[in-house]
């Protein structure tokens, strides 16, 4: 969202972004008859599908760093809150996808950072130096692709997978029910 923007201008970027990839998924698969709706996080996509989708809406996807900084919203704790009200993972979600927005945001008013489903970034899987960094940034190729947040598979109450510094690869073309992603935008 642009600098200095009001929340009901955010969140008719937010409708208008959600109604633009209910469009392109529509134009790219059959909809299962038991889908689950517009309410629920966009799942079994692979970062190839997330960029096309992009690229043909406008928006991008963000960078690990931005992801991060999205997720910890000023904090410097690894998660915005206790896992149970913030994220759907493990005993905390029944072991299931659930729709987003029905937990606790974090201080940015963003829902789901954590848990519920892996989300794709824009970088390259790599090492990062040790050193302080300032909006790092990844390898410019490789092999795999960073997903970020965690998901509603993991048993978080005995992991570290759902925290704000975590980080899983898979390769761009895979996909499965656990990955989905979120949108950024260059203003």
């Amino acid at each position: 969202m642009a600098d200095g923007a009001t929340k009901s201008q955010a969140e008719r970027e937010v409708s208008e972004a959600k109604e633009k990839l209910n469009a392109w998924v529509a134009m790219q698969i059959e909809p299962a008859s038991d889908a689950k709706g517009k309410e629920w996080p966009v799942e079994v996509v692979s970062w190839d599908d997330c960029a096309a989708f992009c690229k043909q809406a406008g928006f991008r996807l963000p960078t690990e760093a931005e992801w991060e900084y999205a997720c910890r919203a000023g904090t410097r704790t690894p998660r915005y809150g206790g896992l149970g009200r913030i994220a759907w993972s493990g005993k905390y979600g029944n072991w299931q996808t659930h729709a987003v927005g029905t937990k606790q945001a974090n201080a940015l008013g963003l829902h789901d950072m954590l848990g519920n489903v892996w989300e794709w970034v824009n970088d390259w899987y790599g090492s990062y130096s040790a050193d302080a960094q300032t909006n790092p940034q990844g390898p410019s190729s490789g092999e795999y692709r960073v997903l970020r947040g965690g998901d509603w598979i993991i048993d978080s109450g005995t992991s570290d997978y759902c925290r704000a510094s975590h980080r899983m690869f898979n390769n761009p073309g895979s996909s499965n029910a656990s990955v989905g992603f979120r949108v950024a935008r260059t203003p």
